[in-house]
């Protein structure tokens, strides 16, 4: 889907629901008599959905933080990027799967990763894009190919630079070892 990336009007009417299901999110109960559709949140972990899309409406709310708006805030949100970069990434069309949500299986509910939290976003840190620099990895390739990835392990927030792997996960790169997720 290429959209015309000038034409904010168009752009705000890419539907959230599908916008949510393109990143890996699924509805957690189906639309409502009121046209809304809810899920759980893309911002932290829960277990009763609280972020609510209003279909008609194609506006969001987060009735965890009170938060809300149009696709453009939500994806400024998601990606932490300003209004500009979020015309860009919806303008393009091809936006990737910025979340790893691994399946809900039997085995992954007795067993869950120790990560939680994860977040990727586009490679902009001025650390991780130093980083880059001196060990002579192009930065134009660098930026397409690779993502900030923000997670919490043992209850710490920590950051990486990764990229995904052909299974939809992603390998993230600490300072000290690979860290699968």
């Amino acid at each position: 889907m290429n959209t015309n990336l000038n034409n904010t009007d168009e752009l705000r009417q890419i539907p959230i629901v599908s916008y949510l299901e393109h990143q890996g999110y699924r509805p957690a109960k189906p639309e409502n008599s009121r046209g809304e559709v809810k899920f759980l949140s893309p911002f932290r972990s829960e277990t009763k959905p609280s972020f609510s899309v209003n279909v008609d409406k194609n506006v969001w709310h987060d009735y965890g933080t009170g938060e809300g708006g149009s696709i453009f805030d939500l994806v400024m949100k998601l990606w932490n990027v300003d209004f500009v970069k979020a015309k860009e990434i919806l303008g393009k069309g091809t936006y990737k799967q910025m979340f790893y949500r691994p399946s809900d299986t039997h085995y992954e509910r007795q067993h869950p990763s120790p990560f939680t939290d994860i977040r990727a976003s586009p490679l902009t840190s001025t650390y991780f894009l130093d980083y880059c620099k001196e060990r002579c990895i192009d930065l134009d390739v660098a930026k397409e190919e690779c993502r900030q990835v923000d997670f919490r392990l043992s209850g710490h927030m920590n950051s990486a630079i990764g990229f995904e792997n052909d299974k939809g996960g992603g390998v993230p790169k600490s300072d000290n070892e690979d860290l699968h997720v």
